[in-house]
């Protein structure tokens, strides 16, 4: 597992690009994920731009555009592998519970955005850190059952002790 600080810096950049999303009155529409905490975009991003500051550290190849226009990403992340022109997508799942022991999404989100990876994240701490949990596919996330969340809303998850070392999609990514 890699730790990575979340710097004054990602703070201000995560709550800038919320801000954008807000002002892009997505919040006056229908939330199809059925998500509505206050800074739920604010933490993905957070998750986001560590991620992109960890391929950066480690010498990566990615393409990262971010949405704050209040049109839906089709992913966070390309990515690509060692010795394959193709990109691969990725998204990063960025819980903001320390104490969170699965990477979820809505199972409309992953109905809609198929994505060949998913790299779980948490915030620690009062946004002092960033855990990068590990990594799945989406042909073993397919494989959980959805379940319903204790907020009524359903799920896919995957508990994190079932993710691969984020170390080793780091090795597979050129």
């Amino acid at each position: 597992m890699l730790f990575m600080p979340i710097t004054d810096a990602t703070k201000w950049l995560a709550r800038f690009w919320q801000d954008k999303i807000f002002a892009a009155g997505i919040n006056d529409e229908n939330n199809y994920t059925g998500l509505n905490e206050p800074d739920r975009y604010y933490t993905g991003y957070v998750g986001e731009i560590c991620f992109r500051n960890l391929l950066i550290l480690f010498d990566k190849r990615y393409v990262f555009k971010p949405r704050f226009d209040g049109y839906p990403d089709a992913h966070d992340f390309l990515v690509y592998l060692a010795g394959d022109p193709a990109s691969l997508s990725l998204n990063v799942k960025t819980m903001n519970r320390e104490f969170s022991t699965d990477v979820m999404m809505p199972e409309s989100q992953f109905q809609k955005y198929r994505h060949d990876f998913y790299v779980g994240t948490r915030v620690l701490g009062d946004y002092a850190e960033l855990a990068f949990d590990g990594w799945t596919t989406y042909g073993i996330l397919a494989r959980e059952k959805p379940r319903t969340h204790k907020n009524k809303i359903l799920t896919r998850q995957i508990p994190r002790r079932k993710l691969r070392p984020i170390e080793t999609l780091l090795e597979m990514i050129a």
